[in-house]
């Protein structure tokens, strides 16, 4: 199981009812995106295996770049959280 995979797993256990979908790329070293959904509000993830994380909330646009870049499962996990639970995670725009 990947970094990606355990964020999924990590998320739909810690967040009840929440919908947590993984895309993943063509091939293995390719970009990885996980959508959660929790109590109407959103955050996407793009993983890369060897760049980390870039986690990002509702509202932005298509080319715009993750709100964060975070190298650990946990910290993404936090990350993604705060998004989800409206709090302001430690350099979150």
């Amino acid at each position: 199981m990947n970094q990606i995979e355990q964020l999924q797993r990590i998320l739909g256990a810690s967040m009840p009812g929440a919908t947590v979908r993984l895309d993943r790329p063509d091939a293995a070293s390719g970009t990885w995106w996980l959508d959660v959904e929790w109590q109407g509000r959103s955050a996407t993830i793009e993983w890369r295996p060897d760049y980390g994380f870039g986690v990002s909330g509702a509202g932005g646009a298509y080319g715009e770049g993750p709100d964060q870049v975070l190298e650990g499962v946990d910290d993404a996990a936090d990350a993604v959280a705060a998004i989800l639970e409206k709090r302001t995670a430690a350099g979150h725009r």
